[in-house]
């Protein structure tokens, strides 16, 4: 009788449209089935529905619109896609992201201390 193998090899397929998407946040909770649940999304503040620029005298616009103060800082949260996670998924994530941050430590330590980097 063989023996089962001991190692696997995962090969990373990837459609030819991929095309990865920048976050700076992301939202979420556990869902009522015990999976968490993340939407990742960009924040910035809104682009104005319309900007007025004087007409200076030679007939060319002002490089500068006017611009009405804003009484309140508002910012616009685009939701790029979501995630669901089983609970095991999202340990073993948290788990990587871990790992992630302890080489990016070292790696920008290195930078910092004018070090080549490891090369992967």
């Amino acid at each position: 009788m063989a023996e089962p193998p001991k190692k696997v090899r995962f090969t990373y397929v990837s459609p030819d449209a991929y095309e990865p998407k920048f976050a700076n946040g992301a939202h979420g909770s556990a869902t009522p089935r015990g999976e968490i649940i993340i939407h990742f999304f960009h924040e910035r503040p809104p682009l104005p529905k319309a900007d007025t620029h004087a007409i200076l005298p030679t007939g060319m616009l002002a490089a500068q619109p006017e611009q009405t103060p804003l009484e309140v800082l508002n910012l616009e949260r685009h939701v790029i896609t979501g995630v669901i996670l089983s609970g095991d998924t999202a340990r073993s994530l948290y788990v990587w992201l871990g790992q992630k941050l302890e080489e990016l430590k070292v790696q920008l330590e290195m930078q910092k201390a004018n070090l080549p980097g490891p090369s992967h």
